[in-house]
């Protein structure tokens, strides 16, 4: 990787993760304490963050995408906005795919980071995700070589999870272990697999 984008991904670093853990004030029965891990801290205002600094950088190392190229992203939406602002801020030119019907303010969230509305695609809302595999298939093999798809979710082999995002996400743990002697319960408060699993 050149020199400029190495200081330009350490600066993007040091401004994610290491969000404050903050105790709970109210009543806790039983002597017990609450701490929440503050990831809306983050730029963008999610754990998500975290997981495409690593991805973008990752595929960029490996030579699979450069500044200026198209990217690809599928969501339920609330990773939407974290994919958008960082690959703009990194110099990608990047494509959202969410399904229909979803909650406008997030939709507004994420076209404030792309370039125009073209860049945020919907699939058929009774569809959800499941609509997904077919758009790719389709819009894939008719774009061909034109989009990298950066698939936060799944690892390179089907079923199984994407060992980036899990990395990311695992840095959350870590980092409250660093705070605290005894965690003895996780609660997730975002509820999709890499977000249970990263830091479980």
């Amino acid at each position: 990787m050149q020199e400029d984008r190495g200081t330009l991904y350490r600066e993007w670093e040091e401004k994610i993760g290491g969000t404050p853990l903050v105790r709970y004030e109210g009543q806790v029965p039983n002597g017990n304490s609450i701490w929440i891990k503050r990831e809306f801290d983050n730029p963008f205002q999610s754990h998500y963050d975290r997981v495409y600094l690593e991805i973008f950088k990752h595929d960029e190392q490996r030579g699979r995408i450069k500044p200026g190229d198209k990217v690809l992203e599928t969501s339920s939406g609330s990773a939407g906005v974290s994919f958008a602002g960082i690959g703009k801020e990194l110099g990608y030119d990047c494509y959202m795919v969410l399904p229909a019907g979803g909650e406008k303010a997030r939709e507004r969230a994420i076209l404030e980071q792309l370039p125009d509305e073209d860049h945020l695609i919907f699939t058929p809302a009774e569809d959800y995700v499941n609509g997904f595999p077919r758009f790719l298939r389709r819009f894939l093999v008719k774009n061909k070589g034109e989009y990298h798809f950066m698939n936060h979710s799944m690892g390179e082999e089907r079923g199984t999870n994407n060992e980036l995002t899990l990395r990311a996400l695992e840095g959350i743990a870590s980092e409250a272990f660093e705070e605290l002697d005894n965690i003895h319960y996780f609660i997730p408060a975002i509820g999709n697999g890499s977000s249970v699993l990263g830091p479980g």
